[in-house]
C-alpha cells in the first residue's frame, strides 16, 4: 500500500497493491466509463439506465469541478468532506465523506491534522446508509481498515503523515 500525493499539503489518496492507479483517480476513472455505469445501473435494477448514467457523468463532473476550485483557491477541503458521523469532529483521524448537494457521488477520506485528507475509496449512493448497500458497505471497511493502517504508523500529526508517506 502507497499514499499518493494528488494536492501537496492538501489532498492524498490510498493505493492499494491490487489496483494500477490511487483510489482517487481509479473511482474518477470508474465513474466515467459508461459502460461501468451501464452495468452498475443494471445490477441496481435503475430503470432509465441512459438517464442515470447521464446523471452520474453530471453528477462526476460537478464534484471535479469543485475539487478543482478548492485546489486553485488554495482552499480547504472541509469545504467537500463533512465527518461520516457527527461524533467524528474533532478526532486525530477523522472519517470523512465528500458530498455536494444534490450529488449521489461520494468520496471517502481520512482527516489527517492539520487539514490533510487522504481518499480512501468512493461510491455511487444506493442507500441512506453506508451498511445498507454493498458498495458503500465495501467502502466502509476500507475506512475503518485506513484508519487503523495510520494508526499503527503513528499518524497523530502532519509531520508524522508525511514521514510515513515518504517512508512508501
Amino acid at each position: 500500500m502507497k499514499i499518493a500525493c494528488i494536492f501537496e499539503k492538501q489532498l492524498y489518496s490510498f493505493h492499494y497493491d491490487e489496483f494500477d492507479q490511487n483510489e482517487y483517480e481509479r473511482k474518477f476513472d470508474q465513474w466515467t466509463n459508461l459502460e461501468y455505469i451501464y452495468k452498475f445501473a443494471k445490477a441496481n435494477k435503475i430503470k432509465d439506465i441512459e438517464s442515470y448514467a447521464d446523471q452520474i457523468i453530471e453528477n462526476v463532473e460537478e464534484i471535479e469541478d469543485f475539487i478543482e476550485e478548492i485546489r486553485k483557491t488554495h482552499g480547504q477541503f472541509k469545504q467537500l468532506f463533512i465527518p461520516l458521523d457527527n461524533k467524528e469532529t474533532n478526532r486525530i483521524l477523522s472519517l470523512r465523506k465528500g458530498k455536494i448537494t444534490k450529488n449521489d457521488i461520494r468520496i471517502y477520506a481520512i482527516k489527517v491534522p492539520e487539514e490533510f485528507y487522504v481518499i480512501t475509496g468512493g461510491a455511487i449512493k444506493m442507500s441512506q446508509k453506508m451498511q445498507e448497500h454493498p458498495c458503500t458497505n465495501k467502502e466502509l471497511i476500507k475506512l475503518y481498515n485506513a484508519k487503523t493502517f495510520l494508526e499503527l504508523n503513528g499518524i497523530t500529526n502532519e509531520d508524522a503523515f508525511l514521514e510515513l508517506i515518504a517512508e512508501l
